[in-house]
């Protein structure tokens, strides 16, 4: 490979911003006007605001053609970027690379992703950060000798790009089917539960706020002690990437040490991540939580179930709770201790509670193996980018058409070592649809007389699938679901299961017939 400053292979222009006073040079637009905040994927299909020809005309902004690459130049979003996959118009604060052939436009795009904080570091210093067209022109890309090694560059970090999005939304379909798994289940929608008793929350729990940062002691003792912020409490999980430590008191500490099974809130926020929270389980000893953190202990597991209460305040009727109770400035929400505390507690029977907290502790199971997963391919990621832009990868194998939809060969499995399908026989291994209703079949065998969840099956079907099919397939889809509910609705026609009304949980049950 060769170093070659970008402003001798490429074209840099700008766009510009048509005057915000003028609404015809908005209202009725049909040319895409792309922002830095729009650079949040690889390629530009939409843009969220569009000019008129009068707004293109009359200002400094510019078409660009197709496989333009796009860089942030300004503010937070430096050193973003995305390919144009039309033509489109752009804003003063997007660096447009010109399309050329010498630069393969996918390549160029890793090659910025590879140098972003480098390109944030450029634009240090002053009181909005930034880098201009100058900066920009100066910095150096690595050029292979073989131009078809650009392309097999952008292959080979293309598909492990795919490979970490299909993990991500494993995790994100996972985190769905909680929060569908809990609305059928319970039914909460509106008014939609008669039969069970609603209580305040205070009445069966306690709820304790943290402790402040900050805080002045005069000759106190003090313990340094790990502690929970609000970053590290998200919306049904717990954050624990970073988790800080702080010095306080013994009394401070035996007042907000947690322990496994509280339920943790945070007081505020955007309106939408109100109320967000999730149980702690005890995976870091002697840990308390701060001020803008509640933490809910229950009184009587018997009674309530903490796992069941975070789904019970994470779902629309808890957050609906919340936005109507709590304080809201500049598109800031906040509850207090008092509001908390008269939050209505629906009380299914303790049974069903437990039923659903056990479907969460398998739902987290997967999720954990699927962040295991998604770990190794964002090391791998970097590792492979690192490598490709110092020359250091055999490409020769690698094919130099960029096609996703194909599979990429035993070049690419070399290459990618971590990725490579093991334990191949010469028999032919299963379809997807033969692992689903193999497994589908054994789910119903081993059901017996009890009440068949699918729920509970989907959960099961993800964990085999994962150990059975290659990585790279993607998790349960819509295809799956549909294919399960026929074979459910044909094993209902040939009288092999049956629906049967459950009065205590006011719900149907599908059974087998024994």
């Amino acid at each position: 490979m060769k170093l070659v400053k970008l402003g001798e292979l490429f074209n840099i222009s700008s766009g510009g911003t048509p005057s915000r006073k003028n609404m015809e040079y908005y209202e009725g637009g049909t040319i895409p006007w792309v922002k830095t905040s729009d650079l949040k994927s690889k390629v530009i299909l939409e843009t969220p605001e569009k000019i008129t020809s009068l707004g293109l005309k009359y200002s400094s902004a510019k078409l660009f053609p197709p496989k333009t690459v796009l860089v942030a130049m300004y503010g937070a979003t430096i050193g973003a970027c995305a390919i144009l996959d039309a033509q489109a118009s752009t804003n003063q604060a997007c660096a447009a690379f010109l399309p050329n052939e010498k630069v393969n436009e996918e390549y160029l795009y890793y090659y910025f992703k590879a140098i972003q904080n480098q390109l944030v570091w450029l634009g240090q210093g002053g009181g909005q950060p930034n880098i201009s067209a100058k900066i920009l022109k100066a910095v150096k890309i690595p050029i292979p000798d073989k131009f078809g090694d650009q392309t097999r560059i952008a292959t080979l970090l293309s598909k492990v790009e795919s490979l970490i999005a299909k993990r991500k939304k494993s995790i994100a379909d996972l985190d769905e089917l909680l929060k569908s798994t809990f609305g059928e289940m319970f039914s909460i929608k509106g008014e939609g539960f008669k039969k069970w008793e609603i209580d305040n929350l205070s009445k069966h729990s306690e709820i304790v706020s943290g402790v402040a940062k900050g805080k002045k002691y005069n000759k106190t003792k003090l313990i340094e002690i790990p502690y929970l912020r609000v970053a590290n409490v998200q919306d049904g999980f717990l954050n624990l990437d970073e988790v800080k430590t702080i010095f306080v008191s013994e009394r401070e500490i035996e007042k907000c040490l947690l322990r496994s099974g509280d339920v943790l809130l945070t007081e505020g926020g955007d309106p939408d991540k109100l109320g967000r929270g999730s149980v702690w389980e005890g995976p870091i000893d002697g840990c308390i939580h701060q001020n803008h953190i509640f933490r809910v202990r229950i009184n009587n597991n018997k009674v309530l179930n903490p796992k069941y209460l975070s789904g019970l305040i994470g779902s629309v009727y808890g957050k609906s709770y919340f936005l109507k109770s709590a304080k809201q400035t500049t598109g800031i929400a906040s509850i207090n201790s008092t509001q908390l505390k008269k939050f209505p507690v629906i009380l299914p029977p303790i049974n069903l509670q437990n039923k659903f907290a056990d479907i969460v502790e398998k739902v987290e199971s997967l999720k954990e193996k699927y962040q295991k997963i998604l770990n190794d391919f964002e090391s791998l990621y970097g590792a492979l980018s690192h490598k490709a832009f110092k020359g250091e990868l055999d490409l020769t194998r690698i094919p130099v058409v960029h096609d996703l939809g194909v599979e990429s060969g035993l070049g690419f499995e070399t290459i990618v070592g971590e990725l490579t399908v093991q334990g191949k026989s010469d028999k032919a291994p299963e379809t997807r649809e033969q692992v689903l209703h193999r497994l589908f079949k054994g789910f119903i065998s081993d059901a017996k007389n009890g009440a068949l969840s699918l729920d509970d099956f989907w959960l099961e079907a993800e964990e085999k699938l994962i150990d059975v099919m290659d990585e790279d397939e993607p998790s349960l889809g819509v295809a799956d679901y549909d294919r399960v509910k026929d074979w459910l609705f044909d094993m209902l026609a040939q009288g092999k299961v049956s629906q049967v009304f459950n009065e205590q949980e006011n719900r149907m049950e599908i059974r087998p017939v024994p």
